[in-house]
């Protein structure tokens, strides 16, 4: 099956259209070194309750919360380019490609 309860290590081989989504803080993990070009998506789930809480007890750092949305928006900015790069290679490959 799919599921490995015995505790090891597992490796998990990088093919085409492979989705891996695990909880990184209970996952011991290691991305290992790649030939090719990758990508990863990082989403953050907060229980409303422990967010709320977090926000209420910590005061805000203006300054360290300004360095994080500039890093935030060029990190942004930088994806958006490698995308639409990416995009405009593959069109371009496609195009030539003979039916």
């Amino acid at each position: 099956g799919g599921s490995d309860s015995g505790g090891g290590a597992v490796v998990v081989e990088p093919l085409l259209d492979r989705v891996i989504v695990f909880y990184s803080d209970r996952v011991p993990h290691e991305v290992l070194p790649a030939a090719e070009d990758r990508y990863a998506v990082t989403i953050w789930f907060f229980d409303k309750d422990e967010l709320s809480e977090a926000i209420a007890t910590k005061e805000p750092n203006t300054e360290e919360l300004s360095e994080v949305i500039a890093t935030k928006e060029q990190n942004r900015d930088d994806l958006s380019e490698a995308i639409a790069n990416e995009l405009s290679g593959d069109e371009v490959a496609t195009a030539s490609t003979p039916p």
